[in-house]
């Protein structure tokens, strides 16, 4: 391609930050997420949190985000795998993509925080559900009941008809033809 890049098989252009005015857009290109990425970045997050026992991680609430950064850091650095629209300071010269210029754009807060939101929560929120925390089906949201599964009205009762009489011992029974053929 003359002025364009080309894509890797399965690899996906995910724009992160639009076109603002005579900015160009900012995108990566991103591999689709496998199981040997996610344990990656399940241990990088494991890593942080070694030797605390739960009480300690609920008491450390940086741990916590430290732990969810080295996830989110690992993943990324296993997806993104080019870019575009990414320049120097100066915002002249088209920056490269290399593991280097990958460490500087991980340190970038704004670029950062957007390729979290577009490359790492997705994958977090389909772990999630996958772990039963899908949307409550007691709960207000979108995802939370269907709307074709709600009743209409309530429900009726059903007319309750009278018991009937238990036998006791001491109700006697009529005598019956076989009892009474015997005598």
């Amino acid at each position: 391609m003359a002025d364009g890049y080309a894509l890797q098989v399965g690899v996906a252009r995910v724009e992160l930050i639009p076109a603002q005015g005579a900015r160009p857009a900012v995108g990566v290109q991103a591999l689709p997420v496998s199981r040997a990425m996610k344990r990656a970045a399940y241990a990088a997050s494991s890593a942080v949190l070694a030797g605390m026992d739960e009480a300690a991680m609920l008491a450390s609430p940086e741990k916590a985000g430290e732990a969810g950064e080295a996830f989110g850091t690992a993943l990324l650095r296993a997806r993104i795998v080019g870019w575009d629209g990414i320049a120097d300071r100066e915002g002249k010269v088209a920056v490269p993509f290399s593991p280097e210029a990958l460490e500087a754009f991980l340190d970038d807060e704004a670029l950062y925080e957007a390729a979290y939101a577009a490359l790492v929560m997705p994958v977090i929120l389909r772990d999630a559900e996958k772990n039963g925390l899908a949307p409550s089906p007691n709960g207000t949201g979108a995802g939370a009941t269907p709307g074709a599964a709600i009743a209409g009205s309530a429900a009726r009762p059903k007319a309750k008809r009278g018991a009937k009489t238990a036998r006791t011992a001491k109700a006697r029974r009529a005598p019956t033809k076989a009892a009474t053929h015997g005598k």
